[in-house]
């Protein structure tokens, strides 16, 4: 965890707080966005393995494939837990610690190549934490951000950093609500805060964030600039996976169009 993150235990004890609340409540809606997940994997483009390469790799027959996720804002591992056949390899990052026992608690049973870890790359005053320094950290061929880009103020900053942990030629993904551009509104998403982005106030320098944006979600000329000013906006592409989704919290239901949005890092 950074240094100017790590000191504020009050927010930190509201984000687990938050990310207590969330869990379970919507594996439906968790469950439905990773069959979508899963169903375009060729649309993703990453070279991910397969069935019979895994196999293969067991029985010693062939090395295998090494790929690389960097599943940022982790919370409990959805995104992990879609890829998981895919990849050889997962890296979670949430400044909930909550959260990352909850990732570690089921990863563990399944591989120890996933694993999550407490800490904060978004921070202006900090490009470069030394917690995540090694090169265990770098050279992802996929890095995910899941459902929270939209509570960052300052996104390009945020898809940049996040984007310069990838290879060349490694892919972004940013899972987010669809907001209608042609009217400004929000449409029916939800507006509640994750833990992830409530904590820490991505873009003002830490503390509790008292400047949001005013959309809780993205439409795809935004997303595509972002991707662009980010280094990734290579082969860019833009799909609506799920409409209508669900979403409990605080004892309310609240529906949202979900996105999926990529890049390549050139």
């Amino acid at each position: 965890m950074c240094g100017q993150c790590g000191g504020n235990m009050g927010n930190e004890a509201h984000a687990d707080a938050i990310a207590s609340a969330h869990s379970n409540k919507n594996e439906k809606t968790t469950e439905l966005l990773i069959a979508e997940i899963r169903a375009r994997l060729d649309w993703i483009s990453v070279d991910f393995r397969d069935d019979k390469e895994k196999d293969g790799a067991e029985g010693g027959e062939v090395e295998e494939k090494r790929v690389r996720l960097l599943d940022y804002g982790c919370g409990g591992g959805m995104i992990s837990r879609a890829l998981a056949p895919y990849i050889t390899q997962a890296v979670g990052m949430d400044v909930s610690p909550h959260t990352v026992h909850e990732y570690n608690t089921w990863s563990g049973s399944i591989t120890p190549q996933m694993s999550a870890f407490v800490g904060n790359l978004l921070d202006p005053a900090d490009p470069s934490p030394a917690a995540f320094k090694g090169e265990e950290f770098w050279g992802f061929d996929l890095a995910v951000v899941g459902l929270g880009f939209h509570q960052i103020n300052e996104t390009v900053l945020a898809a940049t950093r996040i984007a310069e942990r990838l290879r060349t030629g490694g892919v972004l993904l940013i899972l987010d609500f669809v907001v209608d551009q042609t009217t400004g509104g929000d449409g029916d998403v939800h507006q509640h805060d994750h833990g992830f982005w409530k904590k820490y106030g991505h873009g003002s320098g830490g503390g509790a964030a008292t400047k949001r944006r005013k959309q809780r979600g993205f439409g795809e000329l935004e997303i595509k600039g972002i991707f662009e000013n980010a280094g990734v906006g290579k082969d860019f592409g833009f799909e609506v996976i799920a409409k209508g989704a669900v979403f409990e919290t605080a004892g309310h239901n609240m529906t949202a169009d979900v996105f999926m949005a990529r890049g390549t890092r050139v």
